[in-house]
């Protein structure tokens, strides 16, 4: 009982926390977004989560030239922004809302995480609020409006639990890994890739020096695959219309480090328009590095994991040997700053709280400490907000963005060389360039034509994906891939009505079923194995 009391207070204050943390935002009832940065995109994919569960298209956003963007971005951790969208009735006010919520979320498992390896309530509250203050994840929420990777810093946490226990700990609690990885594949793939690169890293130099290494790879592979098979839903149906038509995909960049001078300037000056670790980070990792002695083996080598991880961010390290591989898929050094910052969060929360025998003295510790860190991401919050290059979207403005953003991402390839016809949403019909009245709900594109030509190609500005469906006057006809890039279709003489929708196709359908039963079966496992998932008890 007296667990669940300390526990529930825990909570209360992480909702306090998390209501100050965007207060600068949600007081504003608009929404701030920087130029050339990502708020506009998210937007598009909150209005477009309208009938995602009945169609991977929506046609009243990004643009409305139907892009399955739901096919390719990860979408079900973003829907709850879409519920509050229509609870509201307000774009701004289900995006800061969101943000709200995932600031809760985030300080909730960062706090679970840190007390089941610790078993100590202050390790794990001043955990929760160094990693979820972070300059980093603010700068990704209020600069670079990322939320796909906001999202998936909530679920980082979980990740790391799970390769403690797997790699240093009780090895049979494998889940966590799971758990934590298929979240993030239903969020943000890139952010999956980086994971997968990090625990593949960090295992090959932890193998020399864990026990029981055979039974530890065999629940390494256990977590992985039980991974991939909760993941169909989205890998299957992602590959299969990779597969069907040829895409424009994103592209790797050229892999330059941060310089060491812009770092530690900006660092210490905690901008949030900048990609370093913060001044709260950088001050704990020195005095992390002067009580290094409090720490366990395994809590020095995760610490210095986060000092190498901020040096492989910068120049100083050797990215010319890499950035002709296929790992400049991950574009920038900076995203490495998510992982420093996860390292020296859970190294710098241990050495603040170790070694004090007096639980007043480290409640003060962890009381200055809070009013610090909020006060410091306030300054810098304001700050941030009157730098050159913000803008702000009142409520019309943001509805309107959410529908008329243009991303071309995953369009068919070929499309980009033909603005005229996407963007302009002209029609070719018989190599004619017309334009055609045209309607539009989220699920079906309609126009009428009166075609005078019996077998008339008419090609459309609307892409094209496998599960296409087009209708003439009610009957089902075939379409394909014009040379245009875009939907074309032959049509006979006479007046005709066209509806061109979409359906996912039974190959994504089955995906989408065989990870829901493995979930189902996940969920009875760890009911069945291990029902202390859902207790936690603490240590005197």
């Amino acid at each position: 009982m007296e667990n669940k009391k300390k526990h529930c207070i825990s909570i209360i204050l992480i909702l306090f926390l998390s209501i100050l943390y965007v207060l600068p935002i949600i007081q504003t009832n608009s929404i701030f977004y920087f130029t050339d940065q990502d708020t506009a995109f998210h937007l598009s994919r909150i209005s477009g989560l309208s009938n995602v569960f009945s169609s991977p298209v929506n046609y009243n956003n990004f643009g409305g030239n139907g892009t399955a963007m739901n096919l390719f971005y990860p979408w079900l951790t973003l829907y709850p922004a879409y519920l509050l969208l229509r609870l509201t009735g307000n774009l701004i006010m289900a995006y800061n809302l969101y943000y709200l919520f995932l600031t809760f979320i985030t300080m909730v498992i960062a706090y679970f995480c840190m007390f089941k390896i610790k078993k100590n309530y202050f390790t794990a509250f001043t955990f929760s609020i160094i990693f979820s203050y972070a300059s980093y994840r603010s700068t990704d929420i209020f600069f670079r409006g990322s939320l796909g990777e906001a999202v998936a810093l909530a679920f980082l946490p979980l990740v790391f639990l799970g390769c403690y226990y797997i790699f240093y700990s009780d090895f049979k609690k494998w889940y966590w890994l799971t758990l934590g990885m298929t979240l993030t594949v239903y969020t943000h793939l890139l952010s999956v890739l980086l994971n997968a690169i990090f625990i593949f890293i960090i295992f090959i130099i932890s193998v020399y020096f864990i026990n029981n290494k055979k039974e530890r790879i065999i629940n390494l592979i256990k977590a992985t695959m039980w991974t991939v098979f909760l993941s169909l839903g989205v890998f299957i149906p992602m590959i299969e219309q990779t597969l069907f038509v040829e895409l424009k995909v994103p592209k790797g960049g050229v892999l330059n480090g941060l310089l060491v001078s812009d770092y530690l300037s900006n660092t210490l000056n905690n901008n949030l328009s900048y990609f370093g670790i913060g001044f709260i980070l950088f001050i704990l990792a020195i005095y992390t590095y002067n009580r290094r002695n409090y720490l366990s083996k395994i809590d020095i080598f995760i610490y210095f994991a986060g000092i190498l991880t901020v040096y492989a961010s910068t120049r100083l390290f050797p990215w010319h040997y890499i950035e002709t591989t296929s790992l400049n898929v991950i574009q920038f050094t900076w995203r490495l700053t998510a992982y420093a910052t996860l390292f020296l969060s859970y190294a710098g929360s241990i050495s603040y709280t170790s070694n004090i025998k007096n639980n007043n003295t480290i409640l003060k510790r962890v009381v200055l400490l809070s009013l610090l860190v909020v006060m410091i991401h306030t300054v810098s919050v304001n700050l941030l907000l009157n730098q050159d290059g913000k803008n702000i979207y009142d409520k019309g403005q943001a509805t309107s963005v959410s529908q008329s953003y243009v991303h071309t991402d995953y369009a068919n390839k070929e499309s980009l060389n033909h603005p005229e016809v996407v963007r302009s949403k002209n029609f070719v019909i018989d190599g004619v360039t017309k334009r055609l009245d045209y309607s539009t709900t989220d699920s079906v594109f309609t126009f009428k034509y009166n075609n005078e030509n019996k077998g008339a190609n008419i090609v459309t500005p609307l892409y094209f994906y496998k599960g296409q469906i087009v209708e003439i006057n009610g009957k089902k006809v075939e379409s394909s891939l014009s040379k245009y890039g875009t939907t074309q279709f032959s049509a006979n003489e006479g007046n005709i009505e066209v509806k061109i929708y979409y359906e996912y196709t039974l190959l994504a359908r089955l995906s989408q079923f065989i990870s829901f039963v493995v979930l189902l079966l996940f969920i009875w496992h760890l009911t069945k194995k291990d029902p202390s998932v859902y207790n936690s008890s603490a240590t005197p």
